[in-house]
């Protein structure tokens, strides 16, 4: 049985079979992304499809990780830049979408690029948010500010 890399957050020869790890595991969550999004009957649907295949994906891909919950965050963060190459992929297929919606009429986006590269960094970070929300201690939740809508405020009476 292979040994599967342990990380406890430092650096430590085990980071690079990680690496390696983690981006075969991404290269599979990006074809059923992709599969996903070809499946779907049009740009509309083609955008959802991304969104919800992508983030169960990275969930799955969290849950599955080798490592202590507490490392998470710190691995997942160092490990940037080799999943720059599926990264460009998930950018350049949203990107594809969007230019197929904006050929349509469903979408009238001015640069579909930069609108990829900002929904994919939303869609990363929405991975990070539990990690940096579970590494905070009890009393830090606890102050943590809330929200709600509609405010307060505009809540009929």
């Amino acid at each position: 049985m292979r040994e599967r890399p342990v990380m406890t957050g430092r650096s430590t020869d085990k980071e690079e079979p990680f690496a390696q790890v983690v981006a075969r595991r991404w290269e599979q969550a990006l074809r059923h992304i992709e599969a996903a999004v070809s499946a779907a009957p049009n740009p509309e649907a083609k955008v959802r499809a991304f969104a919800q295949s992508r983030q169960q994906q990275a969930e799955q891909l969290v849950r599955e990780l080798p490592c202590p919950d507490e490392a998470k965050l710190d691995m997942l963060s160092s490990l940037t830049s080799h999943l720059a190459c599926l990264r460009a992929r998930e950018v350049a297929l949203l990107e594809a979408i969007f230019m197929e919606g904006n050929a349509t009429g469903a979408f009238t986006l001015g640069n579909p690029h930069g609108v990829a590269l900002a929904m994919v960094g939303a869609l990363q970070n929405l991975v990070y948010a539990p990690l940096l929300f579970a590494r905070m201690s009890r009393v830090e939740r606890s102050r943590a500010p809330t929200a709600q809508w509609p405010p307060e405020s505009e809540k009929p009476h």
